[in-house]
This record gives structure tokens, C-alpha cells and sequence, in this order.
């Protein structure tokens, strides 16, 4: 009866071993997908001239008009 339990928990604990490799090449990919993504977000960025606040572009946004009885939950 003891060594089907323990045998029951080796298989277990071989089963967890490979669950954990698993997820660690889950994590290494993950990992450099997010580096590349990462790269072309900071590379979009260099393209992107942002300007002073333009008094026109905040005249604009005050016009719009708020929307009554909207909920935003």
C-alpha cells in the first residue's frame, strides 16, 4: 500500500516537472514576443512629432457636446 502511494506521488511530481517545462518555454516565448512588440512600439514612437498644445485643438474638444444620461460602468 506504501509504495503504491508513493509511486502515486512520483507520478505526480514527474507530471508537475513537466508542466513546469511547459511554462517555461511558454514564458520564454511570451518573453520575446513582448521584446519585439515592445521594439516596434518604441520605434513607432520615434516617428511621432508631438506638438504644443494647440489652443484650436482645445477649442475644438470644448464644443463637443456631453452626452446626458450615458452610463460608463
Amino acid at each position: 500500500m506504501a509504495k503504491n502511494v508513493v509511486q502515486g506521488i512520483q507520478a505526480k511530481i514527474n507530471h508537475f516537472k513537466q508542466t513546469a517545462q511547459v511554462l517555461q518555454t511558454a514564458i520564454v516565448s511570451m518573453s520575446q514576443m513582448l521584446e519585439i512588440h515592445l521594439d516596434v512600439i518604441e520605434a513607432l514612437g520615434e516617428d511621432v512629432v508631438i506638438q504644443s498644445d494647440s489652443t484650436e485643438a482645445t477649442a475644438a474638444l470644448a464644443d463637443i457636446p456631453n452626452q446626458g444620461g450615458v452610463d460608463h460602468n
